[in-house]
C-alpha cells in the first residue's frame, strides 16, 4: 500500500470501528435505509425523465445527462482500480445493516452522486442549497452508519462528485 492509502486505511478503521460501536442502533431505523436509498440513482432518473417528459430543454436537464454519463464510469473505475474491499469484508467483527451490491468501497457511489446532484441542483436554484447539502451528506452519513462504507470512502465520494459538477457545470453554461 502506498503511504496515503495506508494512512487513509488506518484513519478509516479506527473511525469506522468508533462509529460501528457508538452508532450501532442508529444505524437499524428504517429511516436511514430510506435515507441511503434515495440516493440509490431512481431520483437521479426520475428527475431526468421528469425533465424530458416536460420536453424542457434547459441547462439542469444536459447537466443532469452530461454529469451521470461521466459520474458513473468514474467511481467504477476508481472501485476496480483500487479494490479496496467493504468494512465487513475487511472485519467481519464489525456488523453492517445491509450489504453492498459490488464487493468495494472506495469511492462511495452514492455519494458521489448526491454531491454532484446536490451542486446541479444548487446551480439551479441557489436558495435551496442548505436542503440538497443536508441531504447529500445524511446519503453518505447512512452508507458509513449502514456499514458498508469508510468515511474516507464518503471523503472521496464528496470529492468526486463536487469535481464532476464544477466541470459539468463549466461545460453546459
Amino acid at each position: 500500500m502506498t503511504g496515503w492509502i495506508k494512512q487513509l486505511n488506518d484513519y478509516d478503521q479506527r473511525s469506522f470501528s468508533w462509529c460501528n460501536h457508538r452508532y450501532r442502533a442508529l444505524a437499524q431505523r428504517k429511516l436511514v435505509r430510506w435515507i441511503s436509498h434515495s440516493g440509490d440513482g431512481y431520483l437521479y432518473a426520475g428527475l431526468a425523465l421528469l425533465l424530458a417528459l416536460l420536453q424542457t430543454k434547459s441547462q439542469l436537464q444536459y447537466a443532469l445527462w452530461l454529469g451521470f454519463a461521466l459520474e458513473v464510469p468514474l467511481f467504477c473505475l476508481l472501485k476496480r482500480y483500487y479494490k479496496r474491499p467493504r468494512p465487513y469484508q475487511a472485519k467481519p467483527a464489525l456488523k453492517a445493516v445491509i450489504i453492498a451490491h459490488d464487493p468495494f468501497s472506495f469511492p462511495s457511489g452514492h455519494t458521489t452522486a448526491a454531491f454532484l446532484m446536490a451542486a446541479l441542483l444548487t446551480w439551479t436554484w441557489p436558495s435551496w442549497s442548505w436542503l440538497f447539502y443536508a441531504w447529500a451528506v445524511a446519503v453518505g452519513s447512512s452508507r458509513v452508519l449502514l456499514g458498508v462504507h469508510y468515511p474516507g470512502d464518503i471523503l472521496a465520494g464528496i470529492g468526486l462528485g463536487s469535481m464532476i459538477a464544477i466541470g459539468v457545470i463549466a461545460c453546459v453554461s
